[in-house]
């Protein structure tokens, strides 16, 4: 069935990991770079098709670690057990899943897509991965129709100021591989109030990580941008506190507080 071939293409046949992505990491394909260079290296020096390198990195992936295969050698491609597993709501709580699915139908419209227009730089299965697709798990599971949906990323665009905030010393840091980038104030929305930094390499938030040795230098300079960014704001909302409490010359403090 089309479905079963949309959940196989959609997200892609192995896993990139770009939210959890660790430059500095030690193991054996364990990050972007990693895999990139083993599917190159299968190509150019192993002499096999994509196709076969990407079956290669797959079954890697799935079935083996240290070099000790699974006996299994099937993938479980079923679209109706996908829906059923996310409508039930015992399974599908595992680490979060289902509240976090409802989440996405109910206030922010959190979804990946993947389109096919020939300009798309989506490196999975074009066309395959829909938000008819996304907007049908929230169909299934809870209910929620597809107009809800809208209406509830309205609300929240409205709640939080969008594109728009309207909020001051708010500092956005992004790492320029995370893919929830898509949805960040970038550099052309910053101002004075509203900074941006950008980390090169970085994934999701891995700034935030307790620091390590093995630490890239742009994941130590984004520390040090926030620390020093804070910093100078506490610094001057201190300072404008001691302004506003010192009295003008000639004037007691019953005075001014009268």
């Amino acid at each position: 069935e089309m479905d079963n071939v949309a959940l196989f293409l959609g997200d892609g046949v192995i896993g990139v990991g770009t939210q959890g992505n660790d430059p500095a990491c030690t193991q054996n394909l364990c990050n972007i770079a990693k895999k990139c260079r083993a599917l190159i290296h299968q190509v150019q020096k192993l002499g096999r098709e994509p196709w076969q390198s990407l079956q290669w990195l797959a079954q890697r992936q799935r079935y083996m670690t240290k070099d000790e295969s699974s006996s299994s050698s099937c993938v479980d491609m079923n679209y109706q057990h996908m829906l059923d597993f996310i409508a039930d709501p015992i399974a599908a709580q595992e680490d979060g899943l289902r509240s976090w699915l409802w989440q996405t139908c109910t206030e922010f419209g959190f979804y990946q897509t993947c389109v096919s227009q020939h300009n798309s730089t989506c490196p999975f299965g074009r066309g395959w991965h829909t938000l008819a697709q996304d907007l049908q798990l929230c169909q299934y599971a809870f209910g929620i129709e597809p107009h809800q949906v809208t209406q509830a990323v309205q609300e929240s665009l409205q709640d939080y100021g969008g594109w728009n905030l309207a909020a001051t010393r708010v500092l956005s840091v992004n790492g320029k591989v995370d893919p929830w980038i898509e949805l960040a104030l970038t550099w052309s929305d910053q101002n004075a109030q509203r900074p941006v930094h950008m980390v090169p390499g970085a994934s999701h938030h891995y700034w935030t990580h307790p620091s390590q040795d093995t630490d890239d230098a742009a994941v130590v300079q984004a520390r040090q941008v926030i620390h020093t960014t804070v910093t100078q704001w506490l610094t001057q909302i201190r300072r404008a506190a001691e302004e506003q409490s010192t009295p003008e010359p000639g004037q007691s403090t019953a005075a001014r507080v009268a």
